[in-house]
């Protein structure tokens, strides 16, 4: 992603401890060289949380208990995120020798200081989505062992872009094996109360990414032009004034383009063929990775537009016009292959087509190709490239033996 290389580590033996020991000390005081508390708190962000849904998802289809986002653990793993791409390593232990168990105890994280939970560690970087993060993870032996570990039940998960840094992103989990405050800003299927701007009072629900949605006002009415937003969804005058501005073309039901033709170029439509490995900057994506003219001249200063589709697994990102040339579809989870997973993976209306009634079912064993910015990669299996994998090893606290590196 964004021309950077893609790196995984992880814990390929999880730590399991035989005795609840005291708290250590210390673990209350200011963790100076991180720049937060103790005991300090971080909710999770949308990515984050969509990817406490695919572990989730996967936990359950081997028969394994949900994992709860920890609050105190989330901060952990979102300050060595930043940590990594700051300080350009990447490494179970930091510079100082601290390990995992280390931050997560200097995080607020009481059964780490006490030694008394199960715990472990993956890391990865240069990978920007959740679903990067966690299939790189989930085909790989040692990480994938983390993630289906029977003993854990919390989980603190840090994303964090540091630009200018080797890899740009970088994704820290930490497990645990007893749940101490929640890191969800809010339960799924929760409401509250909420003001907006031009529309008064409404209401909040909280959908099931720990995030609440924008606010809904019942009385909200039919958009017109007026200059007003009739219908509080917080945009003024959209497709009633007759002036359409362009943007690219999704599968939504509009005109987005402002060609006069609605959701053409494949945007909704069956498999993409690609008819080149590049783009002939024609208004079509030729190269089927989602994004249409991507690499193509753009006039300076042209403003930021939407990119990409909102079909299964695939998401929206935003193209930039940087130097005269519209940029990658920052942001956005394009089409793959689909894969013998229930997800619609390629991202056109349908699920696991052509994937499942084959020997073996479609995996990501075989070629899993995708595109890359400084062309094609394989990730998975024998194939794989620019992966790493490192053990977090069994270690107890409280002067025991300590191992690993």
């Amino acid at each position: 992603m964004n021309g950077y290389r893609r790196r995984i580590a992880g814990g390929g033996v999880v730590a399991v401890l035989a005795a609840v020991l005291p708290l250590a000390a210390g673990c209350l005081e200011e963790d100076g060289s991180y720049g937060h508390a103790s005991f300090s708190v971080r909710y999770l962000d949308r990515e984050e949380a969509e990817f406490l849904r695919l572990i989730n998802e996967y936990r359950a289809a081997n028969g394994l208990g949900a994992l709860t986002s920890s609050a105190t653990i989330n901060q952990a793993a979102y300050d060595f995120s930043v940590d990594m791409g700051e300080r350009g390593f990447f490494d179970h232990v930091d510079p100082e020798g601290r390990t995992p168990f280390d931050r997560m105890c200097a995080a607020g994280y009481e059964p780490a200081c006490a030694g008394s939970t199960a715990m472990g560690e993956n890391i990865a970087a240069g990978m920007e989505s959740a679903y990067e993060a966690f299939d790189g993870w989930r085909h790989s032996p040692g990480h994938n062992a983390n993630m289906l570990t029977p003993d854990y039940v919390a989980i603190g998960i840090g994303r964090a872009y540091v630009a200018g840094s080797p890899y740009g992103w970088y994704w820290t989990t930490d497990f645990g094996g007893i749940l101490d405050q929640d890191g969800c800003a809010c339960a799924a299927g929760a409401r509250q109360d909420c003001v907006t701007s031009s529309c008064g009072g409404g209401v909040q629900e909280c959908d099931d990414h720990c995030q609440w949605n924008e606010c809904h006002v019942p009385a909200a009415g039919t958009e017109i032009c007026d200059g007003y937003d009739n219908d509080c969804d917080g945009q003024t005058d959209e497709d009633v004034c007759g002036s359409c501005v362009p943007t690219t073309e999704l599968c939504d039901g509009r005109d987005n383009d402002c060609d006069g033709a609605t959701d053409e170029n494949r945007v909704c439509g069956p498999e993409c063929e690609p008819v080149s490995d590049d783009e002939a900057c024609n208004g079509n994506d030729d190269d089927c990775d989602g994004v249409i003219d991507d690499g193509c001249p753009c006039p300076p200063g042209t403003p930021d537009r939407s990119c990409g589709i909102s079909t299964g697994r695939c998401t929206v990102g935003t193209q930039s016009c940087v130097d005269g040339v519209w940029s990658e579809c920052g942001g956005a989870v394009l089409p793959r292959r689909d894969l013998c997973d229930g997800q619609d993976n390629d991202c056109d209306g349908q699920t696991d087509e052509g994937a499942c009634n084959v020997d073996p079912p479609a995996g990501d064993d075989g070629c899993g190709c995708r595109a890359a910015s400084a062309g094609r990669s394989r990730i998975g299996g024998a194939a794989a490239l620019l992966l790493l994998a490192a053990a977090v090893r069994p270690r107890r606290r409280g002067g025991a033996r300590k191992e690993g590196r």
